[in-house]
């Protein structure tokens, strides 16, 4: 399958991932940590290296909350970018954005902002005032997507994960600053 270009005929949805999508969130989430092995707290290794049963439980929790969702965005029922959101455990007035992801061939075509979009417009209902995320230093093309969607970026302060030395941004955006769109085109 080729990459995908804007304008093509292919069917293009965003949408939550359901009980029975397990097979897909684990195809994006397989790119995501092979491709951008430095982008994520959990390493490739550690994704493959959960047993059956602990994925399909954690999976089940995080689809099937009222206050979190796993958002993917598919072109012809592949999947070419996900993220998740939810309620911040510690302030609920607070929410989280993680996993963001966009397959290569995926790129600056909007995929990332309309997954953003789709994030805000699920956290906005519950009260949450502002989203929290964070981003690694390294990966500069996310730090300026993150900038032009209006996130204020902190310096880099903790690590990636134990045992690394990639430093990440603390990052945040104040939902009750945006317009009724969501977050801005970036």
């Amino acid at each position: 399958m080729g990459p995908w270009m804007p304008g093509s005929s292919s069917s293009v949805v965003i949408r939550r991932l359901q009980q029975h999508d397990l097979h897909l969130y684990r195809a994006i989430r397989t790119e995501a940590l092979a491709t951008e092995p430095d982008a994520f707290g959990e390493t490739l290794e550690a994704f493959a290296g959960r047993t059956e049963e602990e994925l399909r439980d954690w999976f089940t929790r995080h689809v099937g909350a009222r206050d979190a969702v796993i958002l993917v965005k598919e072109r012809d029922g592949v999947p070419v970018g996900m993220c998740g959101c939810g309620l911040y455990h510690l302030d609920p007035r607070d929410g989280y954005l993680w996993g963001m992801f966009v397959s290569p061939s995926a790129r600056r075509q909007g995929v990332g902002a309309a997954l953003l979009r789709e994030a805000v417009a699920f956290l906005r209902p519950l009260g949450v005032r502002r989203m929290r995320a964070r981003v690694t230093a390294s990966n500069r093309g996310a730090v300026e997507f993150y900038r032009r969607a209006g996130f204020a970026v902190g310096p880099p302060e903790e690590r990636l994960r134990e045992g690394s030395e990639i430093p990440v941004h603390a990052i945040e955006l104040d939902l009750r600053d945006l317009g009724r769109a969501g977050a801005r085109g970036a």
